[in-house]
């Protein structure tokens, strides 16, 4: 084949509540006939490389040829530093690393992609039945749009 897919996520996007201990992110390779690493981290919004408070694991594993593995974001216990007043964002990185080559003269890429999690404090979890994306205001001045969000929590 010209060229492999890469390792393919089950969503766009992460929401870690406060309440969970850990969450999963699915990860597929759907190549029928290579294996893939699948190397994963997290960084906070300044895209510095952390630790804590949330870790993902295993930070490096072997897919199979239409293989499926989950990667587990847990929290370390160092919750304090986290504001408890509105959401913290975080990214999920995963780098697909593909098998050597078998053949000379080959362009490998590794590919690298990023999804945003949203830690979520306990104290801001919407109430059954809430629609806070109500709460946005939107005004026109001219041709240009203002959005103002007064929640806790991000729009994306």
């Amino acid at each position: 084949p010209v060229a492999n897919s890469a390792i393919n996520r089950d969503r766009t996007r992460v929401i870690f509540n406060e309440n969970e201990q850990s969450t999963t992110v699915m990860l597929s390779n759907p190549n029928v006939e290579n294996p893939f690493l699948a190397q994963s981290w997290l960084t906070d919004e300044n895209r510095n490389k952390i630790s804590t408070p949330l870790l993902v694991l295993p930070a490096l594993q072997r897919i199979e040829p239409k293989g499926h593995s989950l990667i587990t974001l847990v929290k370390t216990g160092q919750l304090a530093q986290l504001p408890k007043d509105r959401e913290s964002l975080f990214y999920l990185n995963v780098r697909e690393i593909p098998p050597k080559p078998e053949k000379a003269n080959v362009l490998q890429i590794e590919i690298q992609s990023e999804i945003k999690v949203f830690f979520r404090p306990q104290q801001i979890t919407p109430a059954k039945g809430e629609i806070w994306q109500k709460k946005l205001r939107i005004t026109k001045s001219g041709k240009q749009l203002r959005i103002e969000n007064p929640t806790p929590y991000y729009i994306t």
